[in-house]
């Protein structure tokens, strides 16, 4: 997952990007402010979403 995608802080992770990491098996785990991790067995991927970008982190 690369790019750019519009984000908000107040609406949270866009739903297309939350339905492809639930269809590849990631969990939605800890939200704290405007962040979501989203691991799986031992790696996580964390979104963080404000009003003009969303930026997507992944952790091996």
């Amino acid at each position: 997952m690369s790019g750019q995608s519009k984000g908000s802080d107040v609406k949270g992770i866009p739903f297309g990007y939350e339905w492809v990491l639930k269809a590849k098996g990631w969990k939605k785990g800890e939200r704290e402010g405007a962040s979501v991790v989203y691991p799986k067995r031992g790696n996580e991927v964390i979104l963080i979403s404000t009003s003009k970008h969303l930026d997507v982190i992944r952790n091996e």
